[in-house]
C-alpha cells in the first residue's frame, strides 16, 4: 500500500484453522515471516512468528509470539525485538485488549532524538550544559550497543477512550547498568474523559545522573514532576570539568560536583 506509506517484501503467511458448518466459530494456527516491514519512517528488517487464535460470537482472541530484526524509528532502534503476549477484541472489536512482554536487544537512541541531543549541545555549546548534554549521548550510545529492554504493558481501547499501563519497563546497558526504568506508568486519552499521565522514573548509568521520581498530570491538566532524587556521584570521580570560552575569548574551566 505505497499511499499510505506501507511496505511488506517476501511475505508469507502459513495458516491452519478449523471452523463450524455455519462458519460463525473458527479456530487456528498461523505462521508470518516478512523480510522487511515499513511504515512511514519506521523500518523492520525482517520479522517472524506464530500466532493461536480463535472467534466466537464476535469475540476474537489470539496468542501471538513475534520476533523481529533490525527495527529503526526516529525515537528509537534496536538490534532485536520481541513481543509474546495475547489480544482480545470484544464484541466485533467494540473493546480491545492488548497484553505484551517486550524484550529488545542493542536498544539506542532513534535518528530524531539523537539529532535533537545533537542540537541542543551545538545551541549551548557556551554554557555548562552543552558539554554535559555531549556527554549524555555518548554515554547513551556506548551503552546501547550491548543493552536490553525488558517489561510488560497492557494497552486497551473501549469507544473512543485508549489506556496504556506499563507495570514495568528497564532499559539496561552494556555495563548491565540500569539507565532507565519505568514503573506505575499509566497514560489515558480520548473519550469523554480527561487526558491522565501518571508513573515513576529513575535514570542512571556510569556517568550518566541518577535522578528518581514521579510524573502526574493534575486535573487541570498542568504536568507535575516530583523529583526524589540526585546521585551527583554518577557523573564520574571528580566530577565534570567543562572547558568552555566566554564572551572575549578566554577559556574558563568549570567543574561540576
Amino acid at each position: 500500500c505505497p499511499e499510505q506509506g506501507i511496505g511488506l517484501a517476501n511475505a508469507a503467511i502459513e495458516i491452519s484453522a478449523r471452523a463450524d458448518k455455519a462458519l460463525a466459530a473458527f479456530e487456528g494456527d498461523a505462521g508470518l515471516r516478512a523480510s522487511r516491514i515499513a511504515y512511514a519512517d519506521n523500518r523492520l528488517a525482517s520479522i517472524g512468528g506464530t500466532t493461536r487464535f480463535s472467534w466466537r460470537e464476535g469475540d476474537l482472541t489470539a496468542r501471538y509470539d513475534l520476533q523481529g530484526q533490525d527495527l529503526a524509528t526516529a525515537q528509537a532502534v534496536a538490534s532485536e525485538v520481541g513481543v509474546e503476549g495475547m489480544l482480545r477484541a470484544r464484541r466485533d472489536f467494540e473493546r480491545i485488549e492488548f497484553d505484551a512482554d517486550i524484550d529488545g536487544r542493542g536498544v539506542r537512541l532513534g535518528s530524531g532524538i539523537d539529532s535533537a541531543l545533537a542540537d541542543a549541545a551545538s545551541a549551548a555549546e557556551d554554557t555548562l550544559l552543552g558539554p554535559i548534554l555531549d556527554r549524555i549521548r555518548d554515554r547513551l550510545a556506548a551503552e546501547g550497543r550491548d543493552s536490553r529492554l525488558t517489561g510488560t504493558l497492557a494497552l486497551r481501547r473501549t469507544g473512543g477512550r485508549t489506556s496504556l499501563a506499563v507495570p514495568i519497563l528497564s532499559l539496561r546497558g552494556g555495563s548491565d547498568s540500569t539507565l532507565l526504568s519505568l514503573s506505575r506508568f499509566q497514560l489515558a486519552t480520548g473519550g469523554s474523559a480527561a487526558r491522565r499521565v501518571a508513573g515513576n522514573f529513575a535514570t542512571g548509568g556510569e556517568g550518566l545522573p541518577r535522578i528518581a521520581g514521579r510524573i502526574e498530570q493534575q486535573p487541570g491538566g498542568a504536568v507535575q514532576v516530583r523529583l526524589r532524587g540526585f546521585d551527583e556521584s554518577a557523573l564520574g570521580e571528580g566530577g565534570w570539568e567543562v572547558r568552555r570560552r566566554d564572551a572575549g575569548g578566554t577559556e574558563q574551566s568549570d567543574r561540576i560536583l
